[in-house]
């Protein structure tokens, strides 16, 4: 994982250190991923046409026992990840306490740079990993292009504010 840049979102919360993260497969990225805190968010960038959910699952199954605590997904039929996701963590929802839940969102048909503008500025945790999720991921999923994309844009994107 590469060290990206570290922003204070919010002054109620931790500061928020960005990583980038990519990896060759979907399954694969939990092998990657390295967290400081006992939480993480994750910001994953596939082109899913074509993966199967079984990949999706385990994929899914993997970062959630490392603890993923938000998910923004991004690309191709990125909507059947984050579905996919929010199956894999309904028993670890079903035993949190109150309103909490692993977040989830998906970004379809907006450019990548509107997607990470809300992961860095807007995508949030509930109250259970508010102090434990320092560490936020972007993960480009066997992509070189969205990942030079990313490099060259997140310092722009974490200064833009909303209009």
């Amino acid at each position: 994982m590469e060290w990206l840049l570290s922003a204070l979102v919010d002054e109620d919360f931790p500061e928020r250190v960005f990583y980038l993260c990519p990896a060759d497969s979907i399954e694969n990225l939990g092998d990657k991923v390295s967290h400081s805190t006992a939480n993480f968010g994750l910001f994953v960038a596939l082109n899913a046409d074509g993966v199967g959910d079984g990949s999706i699952l385990q994929g899914a199954k993997k970062l959630l026992s490392k603890g993923l605590a938000c998910l923004c997904t991004w690309g191709p039929d990125c909507e059947r990840v984050h579905d996919l996701f929010d199956v894999a963590a309904r028993g670890i929802n079903s035993e949190l306490p109150g309103d909490d839940v692993i977040m989830t969102t998906w970004h379809a048909g907006v450019p990548m740079e509107e997607a990470l503008w809300f992961f860095v500025h807007a995508a949030f945790v509930t109250g259970k990993f508010e102090k434990t999720c320092k560490d936020w991921i972007i993960a480009p999923i066997s992509n070189p292009e969205w990942e030079q994309l990313i490099r060259s844009k997140i310092a722009q994107i974490s200064t833009i504010t909303e209009d």
